[in-house]
Order: C-alpha cells, then structure tokens, then sequence
C-alpha cells in the first residue's frame, strides 16, 4: 500500500473529478464565448468582407451550402468502399457478398439521391 498516493489523493481537490467532464465543460464555456463573439463581431455585420473571408462569412449565415459538394467527392468513395467491402464475404458466403455488392451499392444511391433532391428543392426555391 503507498501511503503517498492516498496523501496526495487526499489533499488534490480534483483527483476524483474525470478529465471528460471537465474538458466538456471547458468546452462549452469556450463554444459559447466564441460563437457570441463571432457573431457580434463578424456575422451580424452589414458590409460583405472580400475574398476568402467573404466566403466564410457567406458559409456561417448560410448563404452557400457545402451539401451537393461534400456528396459529389464523397458519393464515389463510399460506393468503392462498398465493392470492394463485400469481397470479403465472397468465399465464405456469396449469398451475402451479393447482398452487400448490389444492395449496398443501391441503400448508397437512393441514400445520396435523397439528399441531393433535399439540396435541389432549396435552389429550386430560391429561383
């Protein structure tokens, strides 16, 4: 038994306290203190920065919207991941290599094909 751990235990306040929590908590202090300052400070502004942080500011009040982006560069990667994913299954049961091979490849596309109707009924909307 080590005396000196149960001392030291003793006499340190926050032994017993998990670092997750207090990591949450620090961050949800330091979340709401950035994002009350950036938006009295950059997005409640009137006039449009130039350049990059024009595009910035237009991403924060959502006027410009990554989703079709973000679908199309990711959309291929996941469908090769799904092909080749279900070579796995190919020698010891085809059966669900098929089922992976066609059927995850399809959930993948009508997935995407959702979304990216969700996209376009907001740009439809704007016109």
């Amino acid at each position: 038994m080590n005396l000196g751990n149960e001392v030291s235990n003793y006499l340190n306040p926050f032994a017993h306290i998990n670092f997750g929590l207090i990591w949450t908590i620090v961050s949800i202090v330091l979340a709401l203190g950035g994002g009350i300052t950036l938006y009295f400070t950059f997005l409640r502004s009137k006039k449009k920065p130039a350049g990059f942080m024009g595009k910035v500011k237009d991403f924060l009040c959502f006027k410009k919207f990554g989703l079709e982006e973000i679908l199309k560069f990711t959309y291929p990667i996941f469908a090769i991941f799904i092909t080749l994913y279900s070579f796995v299954f190919i020698v010891t049961d085809v059966a669900q290599f098929f089922k992976l091979l066609l059927g995850g490849n399809v959930a993948l596309r009508l997935v995407y094909e959702l979304l990216t109707m969700i996209s376009n009924i907001e740009k439809n909307t704007k016109k």
